[in-house]
């Protein structure tokens, strides 16, 4: 069997706003005469175009679907490496400490270079922290990187989908 193609999206009403308790419908996604609609079972409802999110064919650790727009988040302890010198002020290695936890926040996107699902992100506290050794350039966990989708969701690790990027905008937050 193939991949399994589906859509999600938040329902709009017939003045095209968002209803006052967002819903979430899914299924197959058509647009007629600029109108997106999401249907299932030959139910079709619109939906904000805005808010359209395709089903990656992962699921996250509860088996809930994983679709583009949805958000994880991931408590890293990277290790951090400080240079180690001998008594002459040479470089001669490195320690390193495990950092107590750094929060990060993904959202799921399509990156069109790598034609693929890709986890981007979208927050990260406490800010600022360096990972990276004397072999690897030091840089900052920074908003905007981009990871593989499979580096959080397979058979070592799955995350748990947290809330999606236009909840808060259906919301009114």
């Amino acid at each position: 069997m193939g991949p399994i193609i589906k859509y999600k999206g938040l329902e709009i009403d017939n003045a095209g706003k968002l209803l006052k308790k967002p819903h979430w419908r899914y299924g197959y996604c058509r647009v007629v005469m600029g109108t997106t609609y999401i249907g299932d079972d030959g139910v079709e409802r619109p939906v904000d175009p805005k808010t359209v999110g395709q089903f990656t064919g992962i699921l996250d650790s509860n088996e809930k679907e994983v679709y583009t727009g949805d958000i994880f988040e991931v408590t890293f302890h990277p290790n951090i490496y400080e240079p180690k010198y001998n008594s002459d002020g040479v470089e001669c290695g490195e320690d390193y400490t495990v950092h107590p936890g750094v929060e990060v926040k993904f959202a799921v996107i399509w990156q069109t270079e790598c034609a693929g699902f890709s986890a981007q992100i979208i927050d990260v506290e406490p800010k600022g922290v360096l990972v990276g050794s004397t072999k690897i350039p030091r840089r900052e966990i920074a908003v905007g990187d981009i990871h593989a989708l499979d580096d959080f969701f397979n058979e070592y690790r799955s995350e748990e989908i947290i809330g999606n990027i236009y909840e808060k905008e259906a919301k009114g937050e």
